[in-house]
């Protein structure tokens, strides 16, 4: 949001923790994330550069990963670097913790959002 709009949008698509604006949030039991509870930390979308959702995981041995995406993202970093979200779609990770950044539509957004892979642990902290 406006309030990190100087540092530019890299720090983001790393999914830096340092910034001001990221809100943790856990999903449902089942891994969706509904959109009221996206929505809520922001009751309006003002002076917003973007709504964008961070996760972070670990693989055991890296490689290509492979994940399912409910809902949509308009576009997804790993690590930093750009990749092409779908419904499904790989990934090459590396050993130990990762970090996957979606680019949210907030003017469309899905009624949840829910991002699976049997090839990591997600991290809840």
């Amino acid at each position: 949001v406006s309030r990190n709009q100087v540092l530019g949008v890299e720090p983001v698509i790393r999914g830096d923790p340092a910034l001001a604006d990221w809100i943790p949030t856990f999903s449902l039991v089942s891994g969706a994330l509904p959109r009221d509870l996206i929505t809520a930390p922001f009751p309006t979308f003002v002076n917003n550069r973007g709504l964008f959702a961070a996760t972070r995981f670990e693989s055991a041995k890296g490689g290509t990963v492979t994940f399912t995406l409910t809902g949509t993202a308009t576009a997804a970093w790993l690590n930093g670097q750009l990749i092409k979200p779908g419904a499904s779609f790989t990934a090459a990770v590396k050993p130990g913790a990762n970090v996957l950044v979606l680019q949210l539509d907030e003017k469309n957004l899905p009624a949840e959002i829910a991002l699976r892979s049997a090839d990591v642990t997600f991290l809840t902290n």
